[in-house]
This record gives structure tokens, sequence and C-alpha cells, in this order.
């Protein structure tokens, strides 16, 4: 199993690796983030973030999981992009 990297070690990593990107692939990249960022936020009585972009979704299926989901607003492009199985 491979070792656990620091926080600023991985940091480092994923910015050496953007540094490869297309400015395109740098908009998406940015767009992505600025959604994940924006989970923090309250939510509203429907579950929700107020005048928000990105939400994270937990979409069960056949019967398993729940699996996370970042949904988020790319211009006019809504994406998705798995996180994986939510642990506990």
């Amino acid at each position: 199993m491979p070792r656990r990297q620091s926080k600023s070690i991985a940091v480092q990593s994923l910015l050496k690796k953007a540094a490869g990107l297309s400015q395109s692939e740098l908009r998406a990249l940015v767009s992505g983030l600025q959604g994940l960022m924006q989970i923090e936020v309250e939510r509203d009585e429907y579950g929700k973030p107020p005048n928000q972009e990105g939400n994270i979704e937990e979409k069960y299926i056949n019967g398993c999981g729940p699996y996370r989901y970042l949904r988020y607003w790319e211009g006019k492009i809504h994406r998705s992009v798995y996180l994986g199985k939510k642990e506990g």
C-alpha cells in the first residue's frame, strides 16, 4: 500500500502537474476547485448552499453507497466529478 503524502507535498505535486495543463484545462480545474471550496457554506432548508455554484451529492446505486459526487457549473456546462465512497 502506498504511503500517504503530507498535505503540503501533495499540494506541491498537484501544482507541478497543473503547470503542464492547457488554458482550457486550467479553467476547468479552477471551476472544480471553486466548487469544492464553496461546499463549506451553510445550507438552506432544502439542503442546497445559498448562491452557490457547486455542491456534493450522495447517491446510492443498486442499494450500495453512498457515493459522493462534486456537482458544479463551468460556464454553461454542469459538471460532475466522482469523489469516492463516503467513509464511515
